[in-house]
C-alpha cells in the first residue's frame, strides 16, 4: 500500500476509478467460500502489482479493504458461494442480431440453474441501461449457446440484481 499520509488520488483518476479498479481485481481473486479476513491481503496485493503505473494512496486501499471486508458478509457474497463460477473476465464475442459485440464479463457464474453474466458496481443502487444488459446476455448467449441473464453485482450494498430475463437463442 502507498505511504502514510498519501491521500490524494493519483493525477488523472478520480477516487472512486481507482477504488473500483482496486476492488474489481480484488475480485478476481476472491474466494466466495472465503470471509472478510481475505480483503486486506488481496489488496495489498493487487497495489502492490499496480504501483508499477502509479502509487495507491493509503486511504484508498484501506477503504478498499472495508468494502470489499463489509462484502464478504453479504447475500451476494453467500449466494456466490453457492453458485458455480464459470470464469472471471470473460471475454465474450458474439454476432448479436447484425452486429459483432464484444464484452468483457466480470464474472460469469451458474447461480439455482441460472446461467448469469455479472458485472460488479461499487454504487448501492447501480443503474443499467437495459441495452447495456441486452449485449451482455446477447453475447454470453450467443457465445455458449444457452440463455443466459445479466446481473449487477453491488459491492456496496452486497445485492444482486438481475435485469431483465434469461435471453434464449
Amino acid at each position: 500500500m502507498a505511504a502514510e499520509g498519501d491521500e490524494a488520488p493519483p493525477a488523472g483518476r478520480s477516487a472512486v476509478q481507482w477504488l473500483g479498479e482496486l476492488c474489481h481485481r480484488a475480485l478476481e481473486r476472491w474466494d466466495f467460500h472465503g470471509g472478510a479476513e481475505q480483503a486486506k491481503p488481496l489488496i495489498v496485493d493487487v497495489a502492490a502489482g499496480m504501483g508499477a503505473r502509479a502509487r495507491v494512496p493509503a486511504a484508498m486501499a484501506e477503504r478498499a479493504v472495508e468494502m470489499l471486508g463489509r462484502f464478504a458478509a453479504t447475500e451476494a457474497a453467500s449466494d456466490l458461494g453457492r453458485a458455480e463460477i464459470l470464469g472471471r473476465e470473460v471475454p465474450l464475442l458474439a454476432r448479436v442480431g447484425d452486429r459483432i459485440v464484444s464484452a468483457r464479463a466480470d464474472i460469469l457464474f451458474r447461480l439455482d440453474g441460472r446461467l448469469v453474466v455479472g458485472d460488479y458496481k461499487l454504487a448501492k443502487h447501480p443503474n443499467v441501461p437495459p441495452e447495456a444488459a441486452g449485449i451482455y446476455t446477447g453475447a454470453a448467449t450467443a457465445a455458449l449457446g444457452e440463455a443466459s441473464v445479466f446481473a449487477t453485482i453491488s459491492i456496496g450494498s452486497g445485492e444482486i440484481a438481475y435485469h431483465g430475463r434469461a435471453e434464449g437463442r
